[in-house]
């Protein structure tokens, strides 16, 4: 009685565990179904994107200007909002842009001068690790100018 009680604590600890570190980057662009973590829409202004990121859930966001643009595989940020690095290149500027904690859909606005669309990602995601897991994503700006 007392080994099946101790394996079955066992279980549900190991279980629980596993729901817990759940988690899982997305890139997203326009060819990455992502309604279920926001919209993007740009639109051309002159010399600049005006950049609307709508329907964003549970999470923080930033907008990253990198001195080159990154590669796609180099597009999460994760170690640079938790740990203030990234290995992968200079970044020039980090602008935190929204905080989300409600989980009622919010909508932010940007302009990013043309010149900077390359090289300009809007990170989303917890600023510290949490138990909880979730999606964490990247919204490659230049995926989006391309595509018009």
């Amino acid at each position: 009685m007392k080994k099946s009680l101790m394996f079955s604590a066992i279980l549900i600890f190991l279980s629980c565990q596993g729901w817990c570190r759940f988690s899982q980057f997305v890139r997203v662009t326009p060819k990455v179904k992502a309604g279920h973590l926001l919209k993007v829409k740009v639109v051309e202004q002159d010399e600049n994107y005006l950049v609307t990121l709508s329907e964003i859930k549970k999470a923080d966001g930033w907008q990253i200007e990198l001195e080159k643009p990154a590669d796609s595989e180099k597009q999460s940020f994760r170690e640079l909002i938790w740990h203030k690095k990234y290995p992968h290149g200079k970044v020039l500027k980090v602008t935190k842009i929204h905080s989300n904690r409600s989980g009622k859909p919010v909508v932010v606005k940007r302009k990013v001068p043309k010149a900077k669309a390359s090289r300009t990602y809007f990170y989303f995601d917890n600023p510290e690790e949490v138990a909880d897991g979730g999606f964490y994503f990247t919204v490659d700006l230049s995926s989006f100018v391309k595509s018009q």
